[in-house]
């Protein structure tokens, strides 16, 4: 038996051994994810004032700011229903972090050195190619003398 067979059958017309086959191959969808309507737990709200009060408490010298935290409280505080925020611990005033500095940027100075250097490099490659190409006119010039001196005699 193939489901290919049995698919295109109508529900009623289906035998119990088809119907059976179908309910292992295909069984019933989950049921849908529980959704917490209710606000959060009181360990979550707990856990939410613990971080807000350790970051309200900080002070500008000693401000750690830990991201996984932040996120966490932000996770918690829009678990809370309205009634559970107010009477939660305020929200931490927490700045927003820089961006890192841009790196500087090449001066004049270096973007004509950087130039220089590429024109240096090409100029040695031209140079080794050029003493190549000497010696093998050289060579090619030796040869054709001594072809001349073979046709002379």
């Amino acid at each position: 038996m193939s489901v290919d067979d049995i698919v295109f059958k109508k529900q009623e017309d289906l035998t119990e051994d088809e119907k059976a086959y179908l309910a292992k191959k295909f069984p019933p969808p989950l049921p849908p994810a529980a959704t917490n309507q209710d606000g959060a737990t009181k360990k979550q709200i707990s856990e939410y004032n613990s971080l807000a009060n350790n970051y309200y408490d900080m002070n500008s010298t000693n401000l750690r700011i830990k991201k996984s935290e932040v996120e966490r409280m932000e996770y918690l505080y829009n678990l809370m229903t309205d009634e559970q925020k107010k009477s939660a611990a305020n929200s931490p005033k927490i700045p927003l972090i820089p961006a890192p500095p841009l790196p500087p940027s090449p001066t004049k100075f270096e973007k004509i050195e950087k130039v220089m250097e590429h024109q240096e490099k090409t100029l040695k490659q031209q140079e080794v190619e050029l003493k190549q190409q000497e010696t093998s006119l050289i060579t090619h010039e030796k040869a054709l003398k001594i072809q001349k001196l073979k046709l002379k005699k």
